[in-house]
This record gives C-alpha cells, sequence and structure tokens, in this order.
C-alpha cells in the first residue's frame, strides 16, 4: 500500500470518528427519503464565473448537493472526492444524460468565490460551484433542512465556518426529496439514487 493510499486513509478513519458522530452510533450510510417532497423557495445566487444560478438551474435534471467552504480542510474534500466517485458509480446505470450534476454550495462567499470554480472542477470537470449573498444562501440551505453558520475564530483568518454535511437530493422538478450522509458508499449511494430516480419515472409514467 502506498504512503499516500494510507494516509487518506487514516484521514478518512479519523475524520468520520470527529467530525461525523454518525459513524460512531453505525448511520455513517443513513438514506433518509422525505414522506413528500419540497419545493426549494426562490432563490438568487451565481456560479464560480459569475453566471446567475437559481430555482430554474435545478430544473430537467437530477442534483445532489453538498454544503461547505473552498478553505475547508477535511470534509469538504472527502465529501466531494465521495460524489465524484458516486457519479463514476450512476454511469454504469443510467444514461449519461441522465446523471445527476452535483452542485457546492459555498458558504463563504467572500473567500469562496475567486476560486470556486477552480475548486470544485479539481474534483470533478463537470461539478458546479455556487454562492452569493448569504440571505439567498440561507435560503437554499434552509430548503433542505440544513445548516451553516460563520462565528468568530482566533484562527482562519478570524472566523470558523461551521455547516452541514450531508448531501441532499433533489429531483428534476427541483424538490428536494431525499438525503444521505457523505460517508456513504458510492456504490451503495448510486443505487439509492438511481432506485429513487426509477421510482419517480414510474410514478410520473
Amino acid at each position: 500500500m502506498s504512503l499516500m493510499r494510507a494516509t487518506l486513509i487514516i484521514i478518512t478513519v479519523l475524520v468520520g470518528f470527529f467530525v461525523f458522530p454518525a459513524a460512531r452510533s453505525g448511520h455513517a450510510d443513513e438514506l433518509v427519503v422525505r414522506s413528500e417532497p419540497r419545493p426549494i423557495v426562490s432563490f438568487h445566487l451565481e456560479d464560480g464565473h459569475g453566471r446567475p444560478f437559481g430555482n430554474a438551474s435545478l430544473e430537467g435534471r437530477w442534483t445532489l448537493v453538498a454544503i461547505g467552504f473552498t478553505s475547508c480542510p477535511d470534509v469538504c474534500p472527502l465529501t466531494l472526492s465521495n460524489l465524484s466517485g458516486i457519479v463514476d458509480e450512476m454511469s454504469m446505470l443510467v444514461t449519461p444524460d441522465s446523471i445527476p450534476r452535483v452542485v457546492f454550495v459555498a458558504v463563504d462567499p467572500d473567500r469562496d468565490r475567486k476560486n470556486l470554480a477552480q475548486y470544485v472542477t479539481s474534483f470533478n470537470s463537470d461539478f458546479v460551484g455556487v454562492t452569493g449573498d448569504p440571505q439567498e444562501i440561507g435560503k437554499v440551505i434552509e430548503s433542505l433542512d440544513g445548516f451553516y453558520r460563520i462565528v468568530p475564530s482566533a484562527k482562519n483568518s478570524g472566523r470558523d465556518v461551521q455547516h452541514s454535511a450531508k448531501i441532499s437530493v433533489v429531483d428534476a422538478n427541483g424538490r428536494f426529496i431525499a438525503s444521505f450522509s457523505p460517508l456513504t458508499p458510492p456504490r451503495e449511494a448510486a443505487a439509492f439514487i438511481t432506485s429513487l430516480m426509477r421510482g419517480r419515472a414510474k410514478a410520473n409514467g
């Protein structure tokens, strides 16, 4: 085993232990389906290239939404790496045009804007990073039953960013329908998402 791979495994285990309480309680791969789909409230953000990103951007294709910030030292890189693996797994289960897009909602716009596009595409060239006014960010995150807050800190440029880590599943109508842990193995997550997609297609057919 290479030193780099061994280091990544150790980091993953430590992050799972200290950051994700669910991993210690046996629910690291928890998959949750909402009883009723929830529409995302009207919001206005922009992607890493300054282009508008709003509710219409979430329609016509399924979306996996992650919350974080570009200077995150551990949770966000692990989450985006796992999402890249999920996308790869889904490429073997659905047609190319049905693979969900991945959207990373960056909650620290003052520091995130300048390198957002480069940051998310370093994990997967198709990933989209979005950010904007804190009130608009808050609308999206609240609609997804998530949270974030930026608090004063002696480190990290005088502030500390805290946020929920779950991945939200948004259907092709722009509705929040499910969520899962970022520690869910890619194959299991891909099967879960594919089952949701096929179930919706059958219900609408």
